[in-house]
C-alpha cells in the first residue's frame, strides 16, 4: 500500500547495575546524551575531536548518526534535519541491584554501522549515566520483534538482527472500517510560531505528519509522495490532553534546559487504508520534535467501526 521505502532495525537493549540506582524521571535525554558521548569515543580517531576539522567526516558513523551537515539538508529543501534513530526510554527510573533496565533503539537507513553502535552501548554503560554517572553493564541485545538474543558473551551475532522495511510492515493487516485509539507513551512536542502547543489541532497534526514522513524518507530511504495523497481524509477526536514541563541537562550547553510537551489520548479516523498504513509507520517513526530523546512515542489500538 505504501510506496516509499525505509530500512530499519529495532533493538531491545538490556543493562544491569551492581547496586540500586536512581536515574532521572524523563530518561530519554539522559540515554541520548550518554549514547552520543560513547559513540564518539567508539569511532573517533582524531586527537582534536572536532568534527568540522575532520577529513573523515563524510564516512564517520558518529557524525552521520549524531550530528548534522546543514548544507546537505538545505540542498534537499529541509529546514530541520531529523536524525536516523529514535529511543524509547523505560518508564521506570529506579532500579534495584541486578535488576535489568530495558530500552528500545531503532535505527533508520544504513545499518552497516550497527556493530559500532553496540560497542558504543557497551562504553555507555561503563561510562555511567545520570547525575551520579551510575555504571551499568550491557548484557542483552535482542531484535525487538523476534526477541532473539544477538549478544552472547560479548560477541554480536548479526544474523539475529533483522533488517526490515518500515513501509512494507506498515502495509499489512489493514482494515478500511476502523478507528484508532492513540495513547502517547512519552510527551509529544509540536512547535507552532516558536511555541510548543498545549492543544494540538487537526491541521497542525497533518502538517507535522507530512513533514516528519517526507524528511525521514528523503534522507534515509526512498520517498514517494503518493503515500500522503489521502492525508486530508484523516479525522481527529481529542479525548485527553495533559501538559507536562520538565528539565533536562544539555552536555553541549553545560546547563539545564526547560522542555515541555503533552501526554495525549486521541481517536484517529484514517478514512482510508493508506492513512491506516501511514499511522502504523508513525508508531515507529514517532511524532513531533525531540524524537531522539524518546518523545512522541505512542501506542495504537484498533477499534472496529460497526456498520
Amino acid at each position: 500500500m505504501l510506496l516509499s521505502k525505509l530500512k530499519f532495525v529495532s533493538l531491545r537493549l538490556g543493562f544491569v547495575s551492581a547496586k540500586k540506582v536512581e536515574l532521572p524521571e524523563m530518561l530519554g535525554s539522559t540515554l541520548r546524551g550518554a549514547f552520543g558521548k560513547a559513540l564518539k569515543q567508539a569511532v573517533c580517531i582524531m586527537h582534536h575531536r572536532e568534527c568540522q576539522k575532520c577529513m573523515l567526516i563524510s564516512s564517520c558513523h558518529y557524525f552521520k548518526i549524531f550530528e548534522s551537515l546543514k548544507e546537505e539538508y538545505k540542498s534537499k529543501g529541509l529546514e530541520t534535519p531529523p536524525h536516523p534513530y529514535v529511543i524509547v526510554p523505560p518508564i521506570k527510573h529506579i532500579y534495584l541491584e541486578n535488576e535489568v533496565m530495558y530500552f528500545d533503539f531503532t535505527l533508520f537507513g544504513d545499518t552497516n554501522c550497527l556493530p559500532y553502535l553496540i560497542y558504543a552501548f557497551q562504553i555507555m554503560g561503563k561510562n555511567g549515566f545520570g547525575k551520579n554517572r551510575e555504571k551499568f553493564e550491557l548484557i542483552s541485545v535482542k531484535d525487538k520483534y523476534t526477541r532473539k538474543e544477538a549478544f552472547v558473551d560479548g560477541s554480536l551475532n548479526m544474523k539475529h538482527i533483522i533488517v526490515r522495511d518500515l513501509c512494507e510492515i506498515s502495509s499489512v493487516n489493514l482494515k478500511s472500517n476502523s478507528k484508532l485509539f492513540i495513547s502517547f507513551y512519552t510527551p509529544i512536542r509540536i512547535l507552532k510560531d516558536k511555541k510548543i502547543l498545549k492543544e494540538i489541532d487537526l491541521s497542525t497534526l497533518k502538517e507535522n505528519l507530512r513533514r516528519r514522513y517526507t524528511n525521514v524518507m528523503q534522507l534515509y530511504g526512498y520517498f514517494n509522495e503518493f503515500d500522503l495523497s489521502e492525508l486530508e481524509l484523516l479525522e481527529l477526536e481529542v479525548l485527553e490532553t495533559k501538559y507536562k514541563r520538565w528539565n533536562r541537562y544539555s552536555n553541549r550547553q553545560k546547563k539545564k534546559i526547560h522542555q515541555d510537551g503533552v501526554y495525549a489520548k486521541w481517536i484517529l479516523f484514517p478514512n482510508s487504508i493508506k492513512n491506516y498504513a501511514l499511522l502504523k509507520a508513525y508508531s515507529i517513526l514517532h511524532l513531533g520534535k525531540s524524537n531522539t530523546f524518546g518523545l512522541g512515542k505512542f501506542r495504537m489500538r484498533e477499534i472496529p467501526i460497526l456498520n
